[in-house]
């Protein structure tokens, strides 16, 4: 049992070091107007909240090709140096991550 249980742990610590490191995911995060984008913000709080259009977009297909959604990327070199993507569905934030540029 013992065996198990450490097997099983080592997986998951594998899984997690393997995980994007450096990354919040589903926080809120703060941005340069000093606002909160949170699960649950629409695209037009998104925008007002950046101030701006995002600096990259994508639509998020499944595996037939159809669209399920965007995924919006914002760089802020000029704030804390990091990158901010947001993954929105049906209008509306699902996930959220930021990550330190180096």
């Amino acid at each position: 049992m013992r065996q198990f249980v450490a097997l099983l742990l080592g997986f998951l610590l594998v899984g997690a070091a393997e995980a994007q490191p450096g990354l919040i995911s589903d926080a809120p995060v703060r941005v340069g107007s000093g606002q909160l984008v949170k699960v649950g913000d629409s695209e037009g709080q998104v925008l007002a909240k950046f101030g701006r259009a995002p600096d990259r977009e994508t639509v998020l297909e499944t595996g037939a090709g159809g669209a399920v959604g965007q995924r919006w990327v914002y760089i802020e070199p000029g704030y804390s140096g990091r990158i901010v993507t947001i993954e929105l569905y049906q209008g509306h934030v699902a996930r959220l991550w930021s990550e330190r540029i180096k």
